[in-house]
């Protein structure tokens, strides 16, 4: 499917807009990994407790102004934060550049930042949360005509293709190794790619994944920060691998088949 032309104000829209809501979606993660919820208290310092001033709220730019420290203690600040904030301004802004403002766009910006709720979660608690990816993939389903899939065949056949392999290697590993080396929380969020994305870039989205993922684990481990059998929260990279695949996925595979082809 052809994406529809855009205005050239669009993305810068959509990345601002993208921006303050990643604000929320990190409050949001952190209460879900077990912090307090979005709408119970005024954001604080989690080292000392602070209650934060409007001014220390501002996406990003705050971050940047106090140097990654909070003002009141100068503990640091997780950098999940920021990176939650530019991965969010990222998914809006690209993914109106890539569909514009219809149905597509939105419904792409909207799979990015659950993709990014999920890896947030899964990067401070180390699982993925039921009562958003289930959901998500549930819609995902639903809206398939409407969505840069086109149809709920395909929808369908990519969610049971996609969850089913990742089931499958998950417990291949588990009978092979004896211990988890694949999460259902990975295969619950390898539903959700395939039912957005089909089972051809939901493989591409899980590869991307894999490769991304392998790259950092040996990175940390060349560098002695890592041992040779630790573990390491597999969502961020499988969010990574999905947000590529929606962005620039069609393209890639369309030029795989062509390449087939000949």
């Amino acid at each position: 499917m052809n994406p529809a032309p855009v205005h050239h104000w669009l993305p810068w829209m959509g990345a601002v807009g993208g921006l303050a809501v990643g604000s929320f979606l990190n409050t949001a993660a952190l209460a879900l990994a077990g912090g307090p919820g979005p709408w119970r208290a005024r954001s604080a310092c989690p080292a000392c407790g602070h209650r934060l001033a409007w001014y220390e709220l501002i996406p990003l730019l705050s971050f940047l102004l106090q140097g990654g420290r909070c003002r009141h203690c100068h503990g640091r600040i997780s950098p999940l934060y920021p990176a939650g904030e530019l991965a969010a301004a990222a998914a809006g802004g690209l993914a109106l550049w890539r569909w514009g403002a219809g149905a597509e766009g939105l419904g792409t910006a909207a799979f990015c930042l659950v993709l990014l709720v999920c890896a947030l979660v899964d990067a401070r608690a180390g699982w993925v949360p039921d009562v958003v990816v289930l959901p998500a993939a549930g819609g995902a389903l639903v809206l398939a005509p409407w969505l840069p899939l086109g149809g709920w065949a395909a929808a369908l056949a990519g969610a049971g293709l996609t969850a089913g392999a990742m089931w499958l290697v998950a417990f291949l590993f588990r009978l092979a190794r004896g211990r988890e080396g694949l999460g259902l929380g990975d295969v619950k969020l390898g539903l959700l790619l395939g039912a957005f994305l089909g089972w051809p870039g939901a493989m591409l989205a899980v590869g991307l994944g894999a490769v991304a993922g392998l790259g950092f684990y040996l990175a940390l481990w060349a560098r002695g920060r890592l041992a040779w059998d630790a573990e390491l929260p597999f969502a961020p990279f499988l969010a990574l691998g999905g947000g590529v695949a929606a962005l620039f996925g069609p393209e890639a595979l369309a030029r795989l088949g062509e390449g087939w082809a000949v």
